[in-house]
């Protein structure tokens, strides 16, 4: 296996799992945490691009080698969603944190703009993948256009 085949599903797992360790850390008075100085504006200000990054890294690495589609997107996002619920969960169960469904608003926010970005991203690739083999001969000999 090849660095190019497995750099970004490794990139979309690690950042998975710096996002559950920021979610899933001890709140203030139970142990130091990055996040301890920050106010609550700012700590839910950072749920919807820390969702939103997420998705796109899962898109790049689940459409590198074949195209999104609707399907695949759907599958993307309602697996980002699930995660963000599971993470929400899982901090009630944390000293010094609660599940909030403020947080799991910020999260779904956040997967959707990841969506769009990498519906995006996916079309642009697409588009300039095409347009680089346009003036490439076919094997046949037959012209492309």
């Amino acid at each position: 296996m090849t660095v190019r085949n497995w750099f970004w599903p490794m990139t979309a797992g690690v950042y998975a799992a710096l996002v559950a360790a920021a979610s899933l850390a001890p709140s203030a008075g139970h142990g130091a945490h990055w996040h301890d100085p920050l106010d609550s504006p700012t700590q839910n200000a950072l749920h919807a691009p820390a969702y939103a990054a997420l998705v796109v890294l899962v898109g790049i690495a689940a459409g590198k080698k074949r195209r999104l589609g609707l399907k695949r997107l759907a599958v993307i996002g309602l697996a980002c969603v699930a995660y963000g619920i599971a993470l929400e969960w899982g901090q009630a169960l944390v000293p010094g944190r609660a599940a909030s469904v403020s947080d799991a608003m910020h999260n779904l926010l956040g997967v959707a703009v990841g969506l769009a970005a990498t519906a995006l991203l996916d079309v642009r690739s697409r588009r300039r993948a095409h347009l680089a083999g346009a003036g490439k001969p076919t094997p046949a000999g037959k012209s492309t256009e």
